[in-house]
């Protein structure tokens, strides 16, 4: 069971006065130091084992499920678990090989995008030695930085190409 607020554990004896901070939980000393203090009021009624409960905002419950755990030895500091996940073992040459996976990948993505850029200038050189006038030439490579764009990037297809930005997407 989880508290949402409790009050301060500073001093084990009577007070009238309590001081409440919000915790979540409470740590393996606290609640051994109030489980002993409970526990070392007399059984059957005394009512300063009620006091101490209400005090801190606890209920007969926890200190039965509390003196399981120090039964079982979970309530040593040794006992409780670091808070969160536990840490995954790292394995540094599996770390490499997934390094340089994903750098091969990023590469051959850059070979097929220089390849694909080399076809259309070789594709558009030849069209440029062949008599075409302004116009029709215009035409062509707007048509071929369209059909590159998806290939490799835009602004990569359009520079090649010699097409100004507007006109790209203007065409479009």
């Amino acid at each position: 069971m989880t508290i949402s607020m409790k009050t301060a554990p500073t001093d084990m004896t009577e007070s009238t006065e309590t001081t409440v901070r919000p915790i979540t939980t409470w740590t393996a000393a606290e609640r051994l130091a109030l489980l002993e203090t409970y526990d070392s009021y007399p059984q059957g009624g005394d009512p300063r084992r009620g006091a101490l409960l209400s005090q801190h905002g606890l209920y007969s419950s926890q200190m039965a499920h509390w003196r399981e755990q120090r039964k079982r030895g979970a309530l040593t500091p040794q006992a409780v678990p670091p808070p969160g996940r536990p840490a995954l073992p790292r394995d540094p040459q599996q770390e490499e090989i997934a390094r340089l996976t994903r750098k091969v990948a990023r590469l051959q993505a850059q070979l097929q995008r220089a390849e694909t850029i080399i076809d259309v200038q070789k594709t558009f050189d030849a069209l440029g030695t062949t008599s075409h006038d302004a116009a029709e030439r215009r035409v062509i490579s707007l048509a071929t930085a369209q059909d590159a764009a998806p290939l490799v990037e835009v602004a990569a297809a359009r520079a090649t190409l010699g097409v100004p930005r507007s006109s790209f997407y203007h065409a479009q």
